[in-house]
Protein backbone atom coordinates (compact mmCIF):
# COMPACT_ATOMS: atom_id res chain seq x y z
CA UNK A 1 0.00 0.00 0.00
CA UNK A 2 1.02 3.22 -0.45
CA UNK A 3 2.34 5.65 2.88
CA UNK A 4 0.78 8.39 4.02
CA UNK A 5 2.74 11.59 3.00
CA UNK A 6 2.24 14.62 4.78
CA UNK A 7 4.84 17.70 4.23
CA UNK A 8 5.24 20.77 6.10
CA UNK A 9 6.81 23.72 3.79
CA UNK A 10 6.95 27.62 4.29
CA UNK A 11 8.43 30.44 2.36
CA UNK A 12 12.23 30.59 3.82
CA UNK A 13 13.77 29.03 7.25
CA UNK A 14 13.60 29.90 10.45
CA UNK A 15 9.66 29.82 11.21
CA UNK A 16 9.40 26.87 12.96
CA UNK A 17 8.97 23.60 10.56
CA UNK A 18 11.07 21.45 12.65
CA UNK A 19 9.15 22.26 15.73
CA UNK A 20 5.76 21.36 14.06
CA UNK A 21 7.49 18.12 12.65
CA UNK A 22 9.18 16.79 15.42
CA UNK A 23 6.25 17.45 16.98
CA UNK A 24 3.63 15.76 14.84
CA UNK A 25 6.26 12.88 14.69
CA UNK A 26 6.16 12.49 18.54
CA UNK A 27 2.49 12.58 18.81
CA UNK A 28 2.47 9.54 15.62
CA UNK A 29 4.88 7.44 17.74
CA UNK A 30 3.09 7.86 21.07
CA UNK A 31 0.48 5.95 19.44
CA UNK A 32 2.21 3.32 18.26
CA UNK A 33 2.52 4.22 14.46
CA UNK A 34 5.53 3.80 12.41
CA UNK A 35 6.78 6.83 10.65
CA UNK A 36 9.48 8.04 8.62
CA UNK A 37 11.17 11.55 7.54
CA UNK A 38 12.17 13.89 4.63
CA UNK A 39 13.82 16.58 5.32
CA UNK A 40 15.26 19.28 2.59
CA UNK A 41 18.43 20.68 3.50
CA UNK A 42 20.44 23.21 2.21
CA UNK A 43 23.57 21.75 3.08
CA UNK A 44 24.37 18.47 5.17
CA UNK A 45 27.25 18.48 7.88
CA UNK A 46 27.96 15.82 10.37
CA UNK A 47 26.47 18.13 12.76
CA UNK A 48 22.91 18.91 10.79
CA UNK A 49 20.83 19.36 14.10
CA UNK A 50 17.84 19.19 13.06
CA UNK A 51 17.92 16.13 11.37
CA UNK A 52 19.03 14.86 14.84
CA UNK A 53 15.66 16.20 16.42
CA UNK A 54 13.91 14.20 14.04
CA UNK A 55 15.79 10.92 15.10
CA UNK A 56 15.41 12.02 18.82
CA UNK A 57 11.41 12.59 18.40
CA UNK A 58 11.51 8.79 17.55
CA UNK A 59 11.21 8.78 13.59
CA UNK A 60 12.28 5.06 12.46
CA UNK A 61 14.61 6.30 9.55
CA UNK A 62 15.23 9.96 8.61
CA UNK A 63 16.07 10.93 5.24
CA UNK A 64 18.24 14.27 4.77
CA UNK A 65 18.62 15.58 1.11
CA UNK A 66 20.00 18.21 -0.37
CA UNK A 67 21.69 18.80 -3.97
CA UNK A 68 24.38 16.01 -4.52
CA UNK A 69 24.09 14.39 -1.12
CA UNK A 70 21.91 12.41 1.46
CA UNK A 71 22.96 11.27 4.86
CA UNK A 72 22.49 7.79 3.59
CA UNK A 73 25.10 8.71 1.49
CA UNK A 74 24.63 6.59 -1.46
CA UNK A 75 26.61 7.23 -4.42
CA UNK A 76 24.26 8.88 -6.84
CA UNK A 77 21.43 11.31 -5.56
CA UNK A 78 19.45 13.16 -7.20
CA UNK A 79 17.47 15.68 -4.82
CA UNK A 80 14.47 14.80 -5.35
CA UNK A 81 11.23 14.14 -3.43
CA UNK A 82 10.37 10.26 -4.66
CA UNK A 83 13.99 9.23 -4.70
CA UNK A 84 13.80 10.19 -1.06
CA UNK A 85 10.72 8.41 -0.53
CA UNK A 86 11.98 5.19 -1.77
CA UNK A 87 14.64 5.04 0.51
CA UNK A 88 11.74 4.97 3.27
CA UNK A 89 9.29 1.77 4.25
CA UNK A 90 7.80 3.88 6.40
CA UNK A 91 3.09 3.92 6.67
CA UNK A 92 3.75 7.50 7.32
CA UNK A 93 6.14 10.16 6.31
CA UNK A 94 6.42 13.15 8.03
CA UNK A 95 7.92 15.51 4.96
CA UNK A 96 9.93 18.75 5.76
CA UNK A 97 10.38 21.18 2.93
CA UNK A 98 10.02 20.28 -0.69
CA UNK A 99 7.46 22.95 -1.35
CA UNK A 100 7.09 22.49 -4.91
CA UNK A 101 6.34 18.84 -4.70
CA UNK A 102 3.39 17.39 -5.93
CA UNK A 103 2.99 14.28 -3.34
CA UNK A 104 0.94 14.09 -0.38
CA UNK A 105 -0.73 16.22 1.83
CA UNK A 106 0.52 19.45 3.09
CA UNK A 107 0.74 21.94 6.20
CA UNK A 108 1.89 25.29 5.75
CA UNK A 109 4.27 27.09 8.40
CA UNK A 110 2.80 31.04 8.10
CA UNK A 111 5.35 33.90 8.99
CA UNK A 112 4.33 36.36 6.62
CA UNK A 113 1.44 36.74 4.08
CA UNK A 114 3.76 35.25 1.06
CA UNK A 115 3.40 31.65 2.86
CA UNK A 116 -0.14 32.05 1.55
CA UNK A 117 0.38 31.73 -1.89
CA UNK A 118 1.78 28.32 -0.71
CA UNK A 119 -1.67 27.33 0.28
CA UNK A 120 -3.34 25.02 -2.60
CA UNK A 121 -6.09 22.18 -2.60
CA UNK A 122 -3.70 19.49 -0.81
CA UNK A 123 -3.33 21.66 2.25
CA UNK A 124 -4.42 20.43 5.25
CA UNK A 125 -4.18 22.78 7.96
CA UNK A 126 -1.85 26.52 8.53
CA UNK A 127 0.36 26.94 11.59
CA UNK A 128 1.00 30.57 12.79
CA UNK A 129 2.07 32.77 16.10
CA UNK A 130 -1.35 33.24 16.04
CA UNK A 131 -5.14 32.51 14.62
CA UNK A 132 -6.40 34.50 11.46
CA UNK A 133 -9.32 34.08 9.13
CA UNK A 134 -8.52 31.59 6.56
CA UNK A 135 -10.79 29.31 4.34
CA UNK A 136 -7.88 26.28 5.73
CA UNK A 137 -7.75 25.72 9.57
CA UNK A 138 -5.31 27.82 10.97
CA UNK A 139 -3.40 25.83 14.19
CA UNK A 140 -1.24 28.27 16.62
CA UNK A 141 2.01 26.50 17.82
CA UNK A 142 -0.29 25.57 21.16
CA UNK A 143 -1.97 23.69 19.20
CA UNK A 144 0.13 21.16 17.74
CA UNK A 145 -1.37 18.63 19.49
CA UNK A 146 -4.63 19.17 17.60
CA UNK A 147 -2.71 19.03 14.64
CA UNK A 148 -0.98 15.94 15.19
CA UNK A 149 -4.72 14.28 15.30
CA UNK A 150 -5.79 16.51 12.51
CA UNK A 151 -2.65 14.23 10.55
CA UNK A 152 -3.43 10.80 12.38
CA UNK A 153 -7.36 10.80 11.19
CA UNK A 154 -6.10 11.62 7.92
CA UNK A 155 -3.15 8.94 7.91
CA UNK A 156 -5.96 6.36 8.83
CA UNK A 157 -8.57 7.68 6.63
CA UNK A 158 -5.85 7.27 4.11
CA UNK A 159 -5.06 3.94 4.29
CA UNK A 160 -8.19 2.74 5.04
CA UNK A 161 -9.34 4.50 1.75
CA UNK A 162 -7.20 2.03 -0.37
CA UNK A 163 -8.51 -1.47 1.41
CA UNK A 164 -11.59 -3.09 -0.30
CA UNK A 165 -13.57 -2.68 2.76
CA UNK A 166 -14.71 -6.18 2.56
CA UNK A 167 -14.07 -7.09 6.33
CA UNK A 168 -13.77 -10.35 5.04
CA UNK A 169 -11.10 -11.32 7.47
CA UNK A 170 -8.39 -12.49 4.60
CA UNK A 171 -5.90 -10.61 6.46
CA UNK A 172 -5.95 -11.91 9.79
CA UNK A 173 -8.09 -9.32 11.34
CA UNK A 174 -11.35 -8.65 11.94
CA UNK A 175 -11.97 -5.47 9.88
CA UNK A 176 -10.76 -3.48 7.11
CA UNK A 177 -10.18 -0.37 9.61
CA UNK A 178 -8.48 -2.95 12.25
CA UNK A 179 -5.65 -3.73 9.21
CA UNK A 180 -5.44 -0.05 8.63
CA UNK A 181 -4.70 0.73 12.39
CA UNK A 182 -2.10 -2.19 12.07
CA UNK A 183 -0.44 -1.21 9.23
CA UNK A 184 0.05 2.26 10.65
CA UNK A 185 1.99 0.38 13.50
CA UNK A 186 3.77 -1.67 11.16
CA UNK A 187 2.23 -4.76 12.23
CA UNK A 188 0.94 -5.66 9.17
CA UNK A 189 2.20 -6.06 5.77
CA UNK A 190 -1.25 -4.99 3.78
CA UNK A 191 -4.31 -6.47 2.39
CA UNK A 192 -3.81 -10.43 0.69
CA UNK A 193 -6.77 -9.10 -1.52
CA UNK A 194 -4.82 -5.78 -3.17
CA UNK A 195 -2.62 -7.58 -5.38
CA UNK A 196 -0.85 -6.70 -8.67
CA UNK A 197 -1.89 -9.76 -10.23
CA UNK A 198 -5.15 -9.07 -12.41
CA UNK A 199 -6.98 -11.97 -14.80
CA UNK A 200 -8.76 -10.48 -17.99
CA UNK A 201 -10.62 -12.36 -20.21
CA UNK A 202 -12.36 -11.00 -23.31
CA UNK A 203 -11.98 -7.58 -21.64
CA UNK A 204 -13.78 -8.89 -18.68
CA UNK A 205 -11.63 -9.06 -15.36
CA UNK A 206 -12.22 -11.75 -13.01
CA UNK A 207 -12.02 -11.56 -9.50
CA UNK A 208 -9.49 -14.49 -7.34
CA UNK A 209 -9.15 -14.73 -4.02
CA UNK A 210 -5.58 -14.28 -2.16
CA UNK A 211 -4.55 -17.76 -2.46
CA UNK A 212 -5.04 -18.09 -6.17
CA UNK A 213 -3.30 -14.99 -6.92
CA UNK A 214 -0.16 -15.51 -5.09
CA UNK A 215 -0.50 -18.83 -6.85
CA UNK A 216 -0.75 -17.69 -10.11
CA UNK A 217 2.00 -14.82 -9.31
CA UNK A 218 4.75 -18.03 -8.46
CA UNK A 219 3.82 -19.83 -11.11
CA UNK A 220 4.68 -17.06 -13.51
CA UNK A 221 8.08 -15.97 -11.92
CA UNK A 222 9.06 -19.36 -11.46
CA UNK A 223 8.44 -20.00 -15.26
CA UNK A 224 10.45 -16.50 -15.54
CA UNK A 225 13.52 -17.56 -13.60
CA UNK A 226 14.41 -20.12 -15.71
CA UNK A 227 14.52 -17.61 -19.13
CA UNK A 228 17.98 -16.29 -20.60
CA UNK A 229 18.11 -12.25 -20.72
CA UNK A 230 15.48 -11.23 -18.94
CA UNK A 231 15.57 -7.50 -17.79
CA UNK A 232 15.78 -6.51 -14.58
CA UNK A 233 14.41 -5.62 -12.29
CA UNK A 234 10.94 -6.93 -12.97
CA UNK A 235 8.49 -3.97 -12.69
CA UNK A 236 5.85 -5.50 -15.00
CA UNK A 237 5.12 -8.93 -16.38
CA UNK A 238 2.50 -9.59 -19.32
CA UNK A 239 1.12 -12.52 -20.62
CA UNK A 240 -1.51 -12.80 -23.41
CA UNK A 241 -2.95 -15.85 -24.59
CA UNK A 242 -5.01 -15.96 -27.90
CA UNK A 243 -7.39 -19.03 -29.05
Amino acid sequence: MKPYVVRIVSHGSGVGKTTVGTHIVENLVRRGYVVGVVKHCREIDLEEKDSSRYIASGALRVVASCRGLAVLYVSRWSDDLEDCLAMLSTPIVVVEGFRDAKIGEKIVVYRDTEALNLVDDSTIAIVAPKRFEHRVRVYTFDELDELSQLVADRALDYVYQQLPKLDCGHCGYATCLDLAKAYLRGEARGCPRISSVTLRINGIEIPMNPFVKNLLRNIVRGFIASLKGVPQPIKRIEIEIRD
